[in-house]
């Protein structure tokens, strides 16, 4: 039987300004809310990159912190909706992890002898070269055939709308939530997951673009509503320059879409 090695971390790094998505938390929970996340990390990252969130561990959670349990559950649960834990591997395993937790913990780990992964739980694509890392293939008992295969599309779904979540935060204009901007961008595109890899580069050019129209005193449009902007495909949109340093939009052709089989 192989040597078990230490999993969990002694220390994590805290930012110093906080996301987002922690700024609601609090404005919504107030300073317990703030402290029920920072008190869930320590349990994640004292076990690893994930811990398990069943009803005997919010028990026990509860106690050690000495915090009402519907509480816990009300901040968790807002956690989740909100992507500071990853809802489908909260669905599918009751665990509670997330694409930034599994980013800090293997950076921090790097220099260690050893360290396992589960495969079934990673959010990130690990490193080849670091020899140290071992990851445990899908245990078979999880599921065979169209279940497995289930199991890795909504994982693929969840790096999709994190790409999306990153592009909408990028967004200047005016937008709604999260899951409702979402929805429209599939529900517009057939090819969404592919088409989101463009979105960031698209929206991070344009934002350079209107500035300098402002400073050149040029006419600069108001940002489109973020549906109105999906809705015309607006990362089609190629900017360029001419000698004069004069900025323009053009349109480029449409990006092909998969051919649905019959």
């Amino acid at each position: 039987m192989g040597r078990s090695y230490k999993q969990g971390l002694d220390y994590f790094p805290l930012d110093v300004v906080n996301d987002d998505k922690l700024d609601l938390i609090e404005a919504e929970f107030g300073i317990t809310g703030w402290a029920i996340i920072i008190k869930m990390y320590r349990r994640i990252y004292s076990n690893g990159y994930y811990c398990k969130w069943s009803e005997d561990e919010q028990l026990l959670f509860s106690k050690q912190i000495n915090v009402d349990i519907n509480t816990i559950n009300a901040v968790i649960n807002r956690g989740i909706a909100r992507n500071i834990f990853d809802n489908v591997l909260y669905s599918e395993y009751g665990i509670l992890t997330s694409i930034g937790i599994q980013r800090r913990y293997l950076e921090i780990v790097k220099r260690r002898k050893e360290v396992e992964l589960e495969e079934v739980y990673l959010l990130i694509d690990v490193d080849i070269n670091m020899e140290n890392v071992h990851i445990n293939p899908k245990n078979d008992d999880a599921g065979t055939g169209k279940e497995r295969k289930g199991k890795e599309s909504k994982g693929e779904e969840s790096k999709v709308k994190e790409k999306f979540e990153i592009f909408r935060k990028k967004y200047p204009g005016t937008k709604r939530g999260l899951d409702t901007e979402y929805d429209n961008f599939k529900k517009k595109n057939k090819n969404y997951k592919e088409i989101v890899d463009l979105l960031l580069p698209a929206i991070e050019t344009q934002i350079e673009v209107h500035a300098e129209k402002i400073r050149q005193e040029a006419f600069c449009p108001e940002w489109k509503h973020l549906k109105t902007w999906i809705n015309q495909k607006c990362w089609e949109e190629e900017t360029v320059i001419n000698e004069e340093n004069d900025y323009s939009y053009i349109r480029v052709v449409n990006l092909p879409e998969k051919q649905e089989k019959r």
